[in-house]
Parts: structure tokens; sequence; C-alpha cells
């Protein structure tokens, strides 16, 4: 089961998410998809922050999410820009496209909108079958920001 939201939390992250350092993130999975040969999914479609420079810069990329909001909102910043991706309404905890990508992107965190061990396990699973043999998971976590916690040297 994942968190529900809708047209304010639409409205927030698409205010916040221009803000957002894209280049970086955007050169980040160009070079993590450089070389996969097939298409690639990424989790959270909207509000295209991760998908829009990937399509611009030539990959072949799908994106669901469970909101209608947010998937419009996406839809909006694709079409401004005359692209036509694959954008779906689904879960990541049911999704499954038995090994249609190369790699599965879960960008900004999306994967802690899941509620609970099962949920995280049940899309886990998901993903590894929506992987081509060799396929790339990346999935995004925010660095934890308690003062009792030091990186890893």
């Amino acid at each position: 089961m994942s968190w529900s939201y809708g047209a304010l939390a639409t409205e927030f992250t698409t205010w916040t998410s221009r803000s957002a350092p894209r280049s970086v993130m955007s050169e980040y999975y160009k070079q993590l998809l450089g070389g996969s040969e097939g298409g690639s999914w990424s989790r959270r479609s909207a509000p295209a922050g991760v998908m829009i420079p990937l399509l611009e810069a030539g990959f072949e990329v799908e994106g669901y999410d469970t909101s209608p909001e947010m998937l419009a909102v996406c839809r909006k910043h694709c079409r401004d820009r005359k692209l036509d991706p694959v954008i779906r309404e689904a879960d990541m905890t049911s999704f499954v496209e038995p090994g249609a990508y190369s790699a599965v992107i879960v960008p900004i965190g999306s994967i802690a909108l899941l509620v609970g061990r099962g949920a995280l396990v049940q899309a886990l699973a998901c993903f590894e079958q929506c992987l081509m043999p060799s396929g790339r998971l990346s999935i995004d976590l925010r660095a934890p920001r308690h003062s009792s916690w030091s990186p890893c040297r």
C-alpha cells in the first residue's frame, strides 16, 4: 500500500520541484542509463522532473504514479514540450511488466511513500520482475539528518 495524495500535495510537489537541482539529477540518470539497451521506467512520473530531461536526451522512458492529479501535471509538462511518453496510473507494489525494462528508477525518496516493510518487499519484488537480465535498479534515498549519524569514510 502506498501513501495517498491529491491536488494539494501535487501542487506542493510541483512548486518545490522547481528548486531541485535538475541538471545534476538528469546528468546522474543519463550516466546511469548510458549503455542500457531497452526501455527504462520511473516509478514516480510527475511532475516529470526526472522523465523530461531523459526523454529530451533521447532515452526511452515510461512512468507511472498513483495520483491522477500528479499524472495530469506530468502529461501537461510533456505536452508543453511535445513529448508523448507512456504514463500510467499504477502502484509500485503491484505493477509488473515481466522483463520489460533495462532499468527501473525510483527517484527522489519515492520509496519512502510505502507504508510498512511488507509493501517495501512487495515493491522490490515487482521491480525485480520488471527488469531484464542484468537490468539496473536505482532507488534514491535521502541521507539521514540525525546529529548522531556520521557518513562512512
